[in-house]
């Protein structure tokens, strides 16, 4: 019992240091733009929606497992930055989605280069198998 106890903390305590190590490298090259680490995926994720797609604040909540409060509040600072806007949705008075401008565009493709930059030297040194042993338990431990 002792023995999975001291496991199951060294695996929390690894995710914990690995996803914050991560986290911080990622921070510090997008400041480059101006940008947090959250805006940064904010971006990311417009980005990644198909032209004819939108999304409200609600849905990048849920996607991005980040608060309201930090969405709202970033939202707000990339609006005022230029690189969203913000509009109603057709057939809704209250309801709004976000799109990237030209510049978000811009900006976006950059932040998405640097994302994917750390992802590949952070993960560079394990092999496929081992990758493909982590994902499974990290879907694992998502899906609780």
């Amino acid at each position: 019992m002792a023995d999975k106890y001291l496991t199951d903390m060294l695996i929390g305590n690894s995710l914990i240091f690995a996803c914050g190590r991560l986290q911080k490298s990622i921070t510090n090259s997008v400041m480059e733009f101006n940008l947090n680490f959250e805006q940064a995926f904010i971006l990311r994720e417009l980005l990644f929606l198909k032209d004819c797609e939108s999304i409200n604040q609600k849905a990048l909540s849920d996607t991005l497992r980040l608060d309201a409060v930090t969405i709202s509040r970033n939202l707000t600072r990339l609006e005022k930055a230029g690189l969203i806007s913000r509009k109603k949705k057709d057939g809704f008075k209250r309801e709004k989605i976000f799109l990237l401008t030209s510049d978000g565009k811009r900006i976006a493709g950059k932040a998405n280069e640097v994302i994917c930059t750390h992802f590949s030297a952070a993960f560079a040194h394990i092999d496929e198998q081992d990758r493909s042993r982590l994902i499974d338990a990290l879907q694992s431990i998502i899906k609780q």
